[in-house]
């Protein structure tokens, strides 16, 4: 078991200081690359508090999008699978091969009329992406 406190709140932590204290005594040639240290840690820190959640429910969305879309698929992930059976590694690698589908299915107009449902599901995949990055929340 791990010690308190997460990984998450270390790095939040760190990224503090290096914000309020670290930034100020830095050459002003280098504050953008404090800066830019800083966002990435925020960003690492967003990602590892939220886990693999959305990526997981974007691959579940994604697979059904494509089966609406008529489109087969290699994978199989039910809604109600663990997300454990899988590790951030084999679950980016079959977000990106889904993507890869529903681009080819984009740029061969094969959406058979379901164009509101794909922009609809990009525009909060976007919208969930955007969120991490920033550290905004999403509607």
């Amino acid at each position: 078991m791990r010690e308190l406190p997460h990984a998450y709140e270390l790095l939040e932590y760190a990224r503090e200081v290096l914000r309020k204290e670290v930034l100020a005594a830095l050459p002003a040639d280098q504050r953008l690359n404090g800066l830019m240290i800083a966002n990435a840690m925020g960003i690492a820190a967003r990602q590892l508090r939220g886990g693999d959640y959305e990526q997981y429910r974007e691959l579940v969305r994604l697979q059904q999008l494509l089966q609406q879309l008529g489109i087969q698929t290699d994978q199989s992930i039910a809604v109600d699978q663990p997300q454990l059976e899988m590790d951030s590694q084999q679950l980016q690698h079959q977000l990106n091969a889904l993507h890869r589908q529903l681009g080819k299915a984009i740029r061969h107009g094969a959406l058979n009329g379901q164009d509101q449902t794909v922009f609809e599901f990009l525009q909060q995949s976007i919208a969930l992406k955007v969120a991490e990055s920033s550290g905004t929340k999403t509607a």
